[in-house]
Parts: C-alpha cells; structure tokens; sequence
C-alpha cells in the first residue's frame, strides 16, 4: 500500500508574522531585520520584485526598494527574542494537528504528515470522477508542465542562493536560536555558517515561483496549471497516483484551516515518502501545492543536481560527488549497492540506492514539539568573542533564556531535558559540539556546565583561566565568531516530584531569573506537591492540608463533584457530613480509615520521638517547653532527614 505524506511549509513565515502583528505593512513590500546594524534574514516576495535579497543591508535594501518596510525583530539579553515566532509556529501546529494524529514537526515553520488513513477514508465516500482542474487550482503535477525538468534543473542555483526550501530541514537554521542537536556535528564539520531560513509570502497581484523566481501574468500561469492538471487526471493514473490525487484535495482544505485558524498562508509538497514530498514543495510557492508521482521520478532525478535532496546538501553530498563524479540524483542509479555500500558504508549505502530511485521508508514520526531547545548567536567582526570573560557571559545569558525556556516547558508539556550541549565556531572556520548530563534546571549550573564543556573541548585546563590581575583578561584564540547552547534528549517528567530537577540554592542566593517552577494547569499533569503519609495509597480528591493537627482531621475533608449527579445518587458521609457520589462511598469510607490509621501511627511515632534524645521515655505534657520537639503528622517523618 502506498503512503501520501506530505510536508506543510509556511510561506515566509516570519514576514507574514510580523505583518499580522502590524497590518498596515501587509500590502508593502517588507523585509525582516535582525538588529539594527547587520543584514536582512527574511524577505517577502513582493520586495523580491526589485531585487532584495537576504543578507542584505537595509541600507541597501532600501536603494532597491524605497517603500520597502523594514521589520526588525525584538532584542532581548544583547540577542534576537524569536518569542513570537515560536507562538506562531505552535498555533500552525496545532491546526495541523487537527487532520492527522501523525504529525512530525520539522522546523519552526514545516511539518510532515502522514494521512494515508484520511485518502483511505475519502476514497470510500468520494467518487474518482468528482477530482478535476477546478476543484484543485492551486495545485501542480510534476512533470506534466512543459520544460518543467528543466526549469528546475536550470534554476537550482539561483534556488539554493535566495531560498532554502528545497534544503533539509536538518540544514535549516535560525539565527540565535532553535538550531537541532543531532545536526550540530554536521555544521562544524563542514564549517557553515547558521544562517536564519526563510520562506516566501503570498502575493495577490503575482505569484512568484520558488523554482524559477520569476513573477508571471497569473492567468497565464493558471491556464498551463489547468491543462497540465486536465492532462494528469485522464492519463489513467495507477493506484498510488490515484491516491496522491485524493492527498492533494485533503491538502487543499488543510491550507484552508490553518489560513482560517492564523491567517497564514503556506505551500504543500504531496507524495508517497518524506524524501520527495520536501522536494515537491519546494518547486511552486507560494500558497501553491505540488504533487510529485512515483512514474515522474526518473526524469526530474536525471536532471536535478544532487544537493537538492533532503539530507545530501551538504558535506555527504560534496563527498558523493567527489568520489562517484556525478552531478544529478539520477546519475547514481549506474552503481550497484555494494558499489555505494563499499563507498559509503552499509546503511549509507543502502539509504543511497533507495533514493536515487525515489525510495525511502522514513515513517513520520509524531512529534509536536520540539526536539531540542536552545539559543545561539552569531559574533562578526568587532563583536568577536576574543577572551574568556567575553565567553562566561554569554553562556550565562544563553542560560537564563534556557532556563526561562525551559520551565516553561516542563510546566506545559511534562519534560525535562537530560543532555545539554554547546556548539562553537572559530574565526578560521572551525568547530565542533560538545554535550554532558544535564542533572537539573538552574541558571549558574546550565552557565558552568557549558564553559567547561568548551574548556575541555579545547583542551584548556581550569587553571589557564585565571591570570593575575596586572596581565588583565585571558585571551581566547582563535576568536569565537558563533556561540550556542542547547538542552535535548527529553523524557516524560517522573510523576513523583519535579523537586530535583530544581537547585537547592536558597531563595536568597538565588538568582532573578531563577524561579520556582509553577504547578502545571492542565488536570493529568503530574502533582507539584507530595501527599504524605499513608494517604499516598489513596486516590486524591481534593487539595487538603496533610500537615494540619490531627485532633483537626474531620477538616479535612475530600469533596467529590456532584454538580452533575442526581440528587437521588449522593449520599451523605455519617463521619464528615460530606456529599458523596454514592458509586464513590466505598473509597470515602477508605479515606476516612487512613486517617485514622495515620492518627496511630502518629501518637506511636511521636511517643518514640519524645524520648529518644535523653535516653528515656517521657510522659507528654500540656506544658511542654515550647523548644520541645513538634508533632509531625506523618510516619515518613520518623526517619531524620
């Protein structure tokens, strides 16, 4: 049975961000600017017109564009604040999330999914013959346009410079921030640069192409779309085409839902594996969807440069070409695969000979949420990170956004990072990653963590970085020109207790941006305060005070809902006159039985207490000194702490 996955991408998601923030610059042509003084990270289509790019200067945007509007993106710690941008994406999210429980999120604006189970549902209930041009004018069919092949085989260069669509999602990066773990050693490896990734935006007076940048008469473009659509639909598609073309009308109303839900536009690739659902997207933008089938494989491969390929982009990709001489996808299906295993080893091997062929069987793996969270920031020219002072201060301004970031996540989502990891970059294009345990969350532990990890990376011992006052600041060399951190690995938060994942520092001692953590708000998160005592056998009803006298227990009392149960199926607890839903009865009657075994245990426990530092037993008095020692409430209490 053939899979329909596709790949939901946002079309120039921080533009359109920012115009929904400001709507009065929706219809101009706008860029977006981080910090005042550097370049340009995201460009709208409409800018695109007159030859703004990215890495601009605005300056110079500007000269191109006059009316250009220029949108900068908030600082906050010396550092771009992406805040808004990743609420954006969790809202996109969640309205994709409403059409498929398969839902992998790829990047702060993409995601994969899988909706087989939605086309097998639509063929049942809609005919065939109900799929025409007009019912899918926005989308496209590879390799049924005319030159189509060629266009994006003449165009991938231009491609790859001005838009990172067609780019893996492991490849794609945002400046200062949600950069992926597992793609860090990758990055220093083949010294890249981060550069912040961008989409496109809707256009109503044009649309622009991904693939060939051009802005053609919509009417014209229409027409070609509808003949070649006509064409595709009355070929006498084979089954698996059949049911990419049901994918494409579910797909049609998921642009619409998540365009009602946030106002956002965006463009969809459409086919059977994650491989070629992230090319297909990539060729028609924006607020367009392409449908990529099996049979128009071959001809696009022969003449797609390698570096199109989700995941052969970068330095697996030059070595490919490097070793085989080949400069097309196409080009490595001559080889056997104990050719390209004897190359590139077993599994590499085997990954290669299936995806010159259009073959891959990645499942989309359902993850909403982020798999890494972490903040980085690029250092150019006079900014250059140069000494270790320089480097201790940022790792802990990295670690208080962390740490914000953080437990605002294990509040929200019930998970805690185990691993947290440092990227570094060199002035002379080197570096690396390094990771270490991440134990709990705090502030000047996450700042330690990090600086040592960068120590011992470089082989620099503790003791190098303190030089007496009169030779001033240790000197750091070559100069660091991209710094990050990054906490990954997550797993469900243990449902005992949140309490270790915090610092035992003091309130006093503690930080500002170090907080106690909040209970969560959501009813199945896991409890921030332990019940204690023997009660922690019983289900608990309500919120009690445990540590109250036990002379007070009937106060104490568990109230159960009975907002919405018949009068004549509550009854009325004999020991604490509460209502009780008569099907609970039982387990009231339980409750009230562990108190009074507590209450036992208690008086036991603290007969033992009291006379346990002189050596013998004394009798209690109403007179106690008041320095005596307290009743504790609980037979855990008996063990000293």
């Amino acid at each position: 049975m053939e899979r329909v996955i596709i790949l939901v991408d946002m079309d120039c998601f921080y533009v359109q961000v920012e115009q929904r923030l400001n709507p009065s610059v929706k219809d101009k042509p706008c860029a977006v600017v981080q910090y005042k003084k550097r370049g340009i990270i995201a460009v709208g289509y409409k800018a695109r017109k007159f030859g703004v790019k990215r890495g601009m200067t605005a300056n110079d945007a500007q000269k191109l564009c006059p009316n250009i509007a220029l949108l900068y993106v908030t600082e906050t710690r010396g550092k771009a604040d992406l805040t808004k941008y990743r609420k954006a994406s969790t809202e996109v999210m969640e309205s994709l999330a409403q059409f498929s429980s398969h839902l992998e999120r790829a990047s702060i604006d993409e995601a994969y999914l899988d909706i087989t189970s939605a086309v097998e549902k639509r063929m049942k209930t809609m005919p065939f013959s109900d799929i025409n041009a007009d019912r899918l004018k926005s989308t496209r069919i590879v390799g049924w346009e005319e030159s189509e092949c060629e266009r994006h085989s003449d165009t991938a260069e231009d491609t790859e410079e001005e838009d990172n669509d067609s780019v893996s999602a492991d490849d794609k990066y945002v400046i200062d921030d949600d950069i992926d773990i597992n793609s860090l050693v990758s990055i220093a490896t083949e010294a890249e640069t981060l550069e912040t990734h961008e989409h496109a935006y809707e256009c109503n007076d044009a649309i622009a192409s991904s693939s060939a940048r051009l802005v053609v008469d919509s009417k014209a473009q229409f027409d070609g779309q509808s003949d070649g659509m006509q064409r595709w639909l009355s070929s006498g598609l084979d089954e698996g085409s059949k049911r990419l073309a049901y994918g494409a009308v579910i797909v049609n109303e998921i642009r619409a839902a998540v365009f009602t839900d946030t106002g956002f536009t965006c463009s969809a690739g459409i086919s059977h594996n994650k491989v070629l659902s992230k090319l297909a997207c990539g060729f028609h933008k924006p607020n367009q969807q392409t449908v990529l089938c099996r049979s128009s494989v071959s001809k696009l491969f022969s003449n797609l440069p390698l570096k199109k390929l989700r995941n052969l982009g970068g330095k697996l990709g030059a070595s490919i070409a490097e070793k085989l001489c080949v400069t097309h996808i196409g080009d490595l299906c001559q080889y056997t695969q104990q050719r390209l295993q004897e190359e590139f080893g077993d599994k590499t091997g085997h990954w290669l000979f299936n995806v010159c062929r259009g073959l891959d069987l990645e499942p989309v793996r359902p993850r909403q949420l982020t798999k890494s969270i972490g903040c980085s920031k690029n250092f150019k020219w006079n900014a250059k990170l140069a000494c270790h002072e320089q480097i201790k201060y940022w790792f802990l301004k990295f670690a208080e956004e962390l740490y914000e970031r953080l437990s605002a996540d294990m509040t929200e989502n019930s998970r805690v990072a185990q691993h947290l990891a440092i990227h570094y970059q060199f002035e002379d294009s080197s570096g690396a990653s390094r990771s270490c345990p991440l134990s709990h969350y705090d502030v000047n532990h996450m700042a330690h963590l990090a600086y040592t990890a960068l120590l011992k990376a470089c082989s620099i011992t503790p003791s190098m970085c303190h030089p007496c006052e009169a030779a001033g600041p240790t000197q750091w060399s070559p100069p660091i020109v991209n710094l990050g951190m990054f906490a990954s690995q997550f797993v469900p938060l243990p449902s005992q207790s949140i309490d270790r994942f915090l610092t035992a520092t003091t309130v006093s001692e503690r930080p500002r941006t170090q907080t106690t953590l909040k209970r969560p708000s959501h009813s199945k998160s896991l409890e921030c305060k332990e019940r204690k005592g023997i009660l922690n056998f019983f289900p608990k009803r309500a919120k009690t005070e445990c540590d109250a006298e036990v002379n007070n227990d009937k106060e104490m009392l568990i109230s159960t809902t009975t907002s919405d149960v018949l009068d004549d199926q509550v009854v009325s607890c004999s020991k604490c006159k509460q209502k009780v839903a008569r099907c609970d009865m039982q387990e009231h009657e339980d409750y009230h039985i562990a108190l009074q075994l507590q209450q036992q245990l208690s008086a036991t426990v603290n007969t033992c207490m009291s006379g346990s530092k002189t050596g013998k037993w004394k009798e209690q008095s109403s007179t106690a000194s008041p320095n005596s020692r307290q009743v504790r409430g609980n037979i855990f209490d008996f063990f000293e702490k």
